[in-house]
Protein backbone atom coordinates (compact mmCIF):
# COMPACT_ATOMS: atom_id res chain seq x y z
CA UNK A 1 0.00 0.00 0.00
CA UNK A 2 2.72 2.38 0.57
CA UNK A 3 4.66 1.53 -2.05
CA UNK A 4 1.65 2.67 -4.37
CA UNK A 5 1.09 5.87 -2.50
CA UNK A 6 4.48 6.70 -3.29
CA UNK A 7 4.26 6.11 -6.59
CA UNK A 8 1.38 7.96 -7.11
CA UNK A 9 2.59 10.74 -5.99
CA UNK A 10 5.88 10.62 -7.81
CA UNK A 11 3.43 11.26 -10.94
CA UNK A 12 1.49 13.95 -9.23
CA UNK A 13 4.84 15.96 -8.29
CA UNK A 14 5.82 15.34 -12.61
CA UNK A 15 2.97 15.97 -13.71
CA UNK A 16 2.71 19.53 -11.68
CA UNK A 17 5.02 21.58 -13.63
CA UNK A 18 3.26 20.97 -16.88
CA UNK A 19 -0.02 21.75 -15.58
CA UNK A 20 0.91 24.78 -13.81
CA UNK A 21 2.50 25.96 -17.26
CA UNK A 22 -0.47 25.06 -19.24
CA UNK A 23 -2.50 26.99 -16.93
CA UNK A 24 -0.47 30.32 -16.71
CA UNK A 25 -2.58 30.32 -20.19
CA UNK A 26 -5.62 30.09 -19.01
CA UNK A 27 -8.10 33.35 -19.08
CA UNK A 28 -9.25 36.26 -21.90
CA UNK A 29 -6.73 36.83 -24.07
CA UNK A 30 -7.73 40.08 -26.71
CA UNK A 31 -6.45 39.90 -30.33
CA UNK A 32 -4.71 43.44 -30.01
CA UNK A 33 -2.83 44.02 -33.26
CA UNK A 34 -0.48 42.03 -36.41
CA UNK A 35 2.26 42.70 -38.27
CA UNK A 36 3.32 41.24 -41.76
CA UNK A 37 5.56 37.85 -40.99
CA UNK A 38 9.09 38.51 -41.77
CA UNK A 39 8.80 34.63 -44.31
CA UNK A 40 6.26 36.03 -46.54
CA UNK A 41 7.61 36.23 -50.01
CA UNK A 42 7.31 39.42 -51.60
CA UNK A 43 7.16 37.95 -54.85
CA UNK A 44 4.12 35.94 -54.13
CA UNK A 45 2.20 37.99 -51.37
CA UNK A 46 -1.24 36.77 -49.43
CA UNK A 47 -3.93 37.89 -51.21
CA UNK A 48 -6.00 37.44 -47.90
CA UNK A 49 -5.46 39.48 -44.54
CA UNK A 50 -6.99 38.26 -41.60
CA UNK A 51 -6.33 41.56 -39.64
CA UNK A 52 -9.91 42.40 -39.96
CA UNK A 53 -11.04 38.77 -38.68
CA UNK A 54 -9.05 38.62 -35.44
CA UNK A 55 -8.36 41.79 -34.65
CA UNK A 56 -10.14 42.85 -31.15
CA UNK A 57 -11.43 39.62 -30.74
CA UNK A 58 -11.00 37.75 -27.32
CA UNK A 59 -9.82 34.39 -26.55
CA UNK A 60 -10.85 32.35 -23.83
CA UNK A 61 -8.40 29.71 -22.50
CA UNK A 62 -9.41 27.38 -19.92
CA UNK A 63 -8.64 24.01 -18.97
CA UNK A 64 -9.33 21.79 -21.78
CA UNK A 65 -11.24 24.16 -23.96
CA UNK A 66 -10.56 27.52 -26.20
CA UNK A 67 -13.07 29.41 -27.84
CA UNK A 68 -13.04 32.01 -30.12
CA UNK A 69 -13.03 33.70 -33.64
CA UNK A 70 -12.39 30.77 -36.32
CA UNK A 71 -9.32 28.74 -36.02
CA UNK A 72 -8.99 30.25 -32.49
CA UNK A 73 -12.90 28.73 -31.66
CA UNK A 74 -11.84 25.13 -30.67
CA UNK A 75 -14.48 24.58 -27.89
CA UNK A 76 -13.12 21.30 -26.35
CA UNK A 77 -9.21 20.30 -27.03
CA UNK A 78 -6.35 19.12 -26.21
CA UNK A 79 -4.00 21.65 -24.59
CA UNK A 80 -0.58 20.87 -24.08
CA UNK A 81 2.65 22.97 -23.51
CA UNK A 82 5.96 22.95 -25.31
CA UNK A 83 9.36 24.72 -25.34
CA UNK A 84 10.59 25.82 -28.61
CA UNK A 85 14.12 27.35 -29.35
CA UNK A 86 13.65 31.04 -31.38
CA UNK A 87 14.59 28.80 -34.26
CA UNK A 88 11.50 26.89 -33.76
CA UNK A 89 8.94 29.98 -33.51
CA UNK A 90 6.48 30.08 -36.24
CA UNK A 91 6.93 26.47 -37.56
CA UNK A 92 10.72 28.01 -38.01
CA UNK A 93 9.56 30.96 -40.13
CA UNK A 94 11.74 33.11 -38.65
CA UNK A 95 15.39 31.83 -40.29
CA UNK A 96 13.97 31.02 -43.68
CA UNK A 97 14.81 32.94 -46.67
CA UNK A 98 11.40 34.04 -48.07
CA UNK A 99 10.73 33.22 -51.70
CA UNK A 100 13.96 30.55 -51.50
CA UNK A 101 12.63 27.48 -49.69
CA UNK A 102 16.75 26.09 -51.19
CA UNK A 103 18.64 28.97 -48.86
CA UNK A 104 20.21 27.11 -46.01
CA UNK A 105 18.21 27.71 -42.61
CA UNK A 106 19.59 30.89 -40.66
CA UNK A 107 19.14 30.06 -36.93
CA UNK A 108 21.36 33.72 -36.35
CA UNK A 109 18.28 35.40 -38.76
CA UNK A 110 15.48 33.60 -36.26
CA UNK A 111 17.03 34.88 -33.16
CA UNK A 112 17.90 38.27 -34.05
CA UNK A 113 13.90 38.80 -35.71
CA UNK A 114 12.96 36.95 -32.51
CA UNK A 115 14.69 39.22 -30.30
CA UNK A 116 13.21 42.28 -32.47
CA UNK A 117 9.35 40.66 -31.38
CA UNK A 118 10.27 41.27 -27.99
CA UNK A 119 11.34 37.65 -27.33
CA UNK A 120 14.11 37.74 -24.39
CA UNK A 121 15.04 34.11 -23.50
CA UNK A 122 14.97 30.80 -24.95
CA UNK A 123 13.37 27.94 -24.90
CA UNK A 124 9.39 30.05 -25.26
CA UNK A 125 6.98 28.31 -23.68
CA UNK A 126 4.20 27.91 -26.17
CA UNK A 127 0.85 26.63 -26.08
CA UNK A 128 -0.44 24.15 -28.44
CA UNK A 129 -3.67 22.74 -28.93
CA UNK A 130 -5.56 19.74 -30.75
CA UNK A 131 -8.02 21.39 -32.98
CA UNK A 132 -5.69 23.48 -35.57
CA UNK A 133 -2.04 24.50 -36.09
CA UNK A 134 -2.13 27.62 -34.23
CA UNK A 135 0.87 27.28 -31.74
CA UNK A 136 0.40 30.41 -28.59
CA UNK A 137 3.70 31.51 -28.20
CA UNK A 138 4.52 33.25 -24.88
CA UNK A 139 6.04 37.02 -25.07
CA UNK A 140 5.81 37.67 -21.78
CA UNK A 141 3.36 37.03 -18.54
CA UNK A 142 0.13 39.43 -20.15
CA UNK A 143 1.33 38.95 -23.93
CA UNK A 144 1.23 35.85 -26.60
CA UNK A 145 1.42 36.06 -29.97
CA UNK A 146 1.05 33.27 -33.19
CA UNK A 147 1.28 33.31 -36.82
CA UNK A 148 -1.45 33.23 -39.08
CA UNK A 149 -1.30 33.42 -43.52
CA UNK A 150 1.81 35.87 -43.41
CA UNK A 151 1.54 37.51 -40.22
CA UNK A 152 2.16 37.86 -36.37
CA UNK A 153 -0.51 38.92 -33.92
CA UNK A 154 -0.16 40.06 -30.99
CA UNK A 155 -3.00 39.08 -27.93
CA UNK A 156 -2.90 40.63 -24.56
CA UNK A 157 -4.16 38.98 -21.09
CA UNK A 158 -7.68 40.48 -20.01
Amino acid sequence: MFKKLLILAAFSLAATPALAAEADFYGSWKITESVKAPWEDPANPMTTDDSERYTDKVVEIAKGSMKGPDLMGCGTTELAVQSFPYAGLFEGGLGVKPGDAAAPYDEAKAKRLAEGLGFTAEPVESLMQGCSELILHRLDATTLVFGLNNRIFTMKKQ
